[in-house]
């Protein structure tokens, strides 16, 4: 557990017990973890006597316990975003559509963190931008419900009067001044029947509000084979995104911005193991909590006795 995390872990606990009018004697009691533990660890420091004058490092597992104990969410403080540049043109993109009211079709590799990143997004933007995700058996009702829901509006019946109430809802966030954008996450799970239907969709929102579609390299492939077969309304949806698709960088899988510090065998079995950030982040999540329950230093050895497999 490096120290970034540590702090975060003191002042959660700081405002843990001002919140809670905890005295410290209380706390360890119900807490169960060393007063002296936790005095220090609220001064912001990470060390405590170890008796016969002698001063040691708190052990991870004591900040572990405390974070538990206060409802702090450990597991997402050790998987903090990364500068990739992927990170760096999905913000991008996301920030200029929602600024300017347009459309983008972000197309990526699997896990190369378009979910991730565009989840942060809209949680920097909780009041005006709506993110749903699209299931592999949605059809156009289902995506309409979804975004419905999203926006806390009740479902109508047909499916004109249900795009009706999101554009009224979207027009009223434009009127106040707001800036509306909606999210479509896993695109490439829309059926033809869905993406002829899309169309209006699209023609009847972007004018109140920024449409952003995250896909891999399957819709953008679909599309253009239904455009080619001149599927009704492919044509006309293709006019509207064609100039409007990013490909994003593909993943770098040397890991450099994830694996920096990390011994060099750790590193050539992480690459060796992952094809994309999302396989990382799999594989260390639960390594990084057992390392910060145990203390132990993340190896090999901690990885393969964590998953439970050998080398491949």
């Amino acid at each position: 557990m490096n120290n970034e995390i540590k702090l975060r872990i003191a002042e959660a606990l700081e405002i843990f017990i001002q919140y809670h009018g905890l005295s410290l004697n209380e706390l360890s009691q119900r807490a169960k973890i060393n007063i002296a533990y936790l005095s220090s660890i609220q001064k912001r420091v990470f060390e405590a006597s170890s008796g016969k004058g002698k001063v040691a490092t708190i052990a991870n597992k004591w900040f572990v316990k405390i974070a538990e104990f206060i409802g702090f969410d450990i597991e997402n403080t050790y998987w903090q975003p990364r500068t990739t540049d992927q990170l760096k043109q999905i913000l991008a993109h996301l920030e200029e559509a929602k600024n300017l009211g347009t459309i983008k079709l972000l197309i990526g590799e699997t896990g190369s963190g378009k979910t991730f990143i565009s989840d942060l997004f809209a949680k920097n933007h909780p009041s005006d931008l709506f993110k749903i995700k699209i299931g592999a058996s949605d059809n156009l009702g289902d995506i309409l419900d979804k975004i419905l829901e999203k926006l806390n509006v009740t479902p109508a019946r047909t499916k004109s009067k249900k795009i009706q109430a999101i554009t009224g809802y979207m027009r009223e966030l434009k009127l106040q001044g707001r800036k509306p954008c909606l999210i479509l996450d896993e695109c490439e799970y829309m059926k033809q029947s869905t993406l002829s239907m899309v169309k209006e969709l699209l023609d009847e929102l972007i004018t109140y509000c920024s449409i952003i579609l995250l896909a891999t390299d399957q819709l953008r492939v679909q599309i253009e084979k239904l455009v080619r077969k001149n599927k009704p309304g492919m044509p006309q949806l293709y006019r509207r995104i064609k100039f409007s698709i990013v490909n994003l960088a593909r993943i770098d899988r040397q890991y450099k911005a994830f694996l920096d510090g990390y011994a060099k065998d750790v590193k050539t079995l992480l690459i060796d193991l992952c094809d994309n950030y999302g396989e990382l982040h799999d594989i260390l999540m639960p390594v990084l909590r057992e390392s910060a329950r145990t203390g132990d230093a993340i190896t090999v050895e901690l990885i393969q006795r964590v998953h439970g497999f050998l080398r491949r």
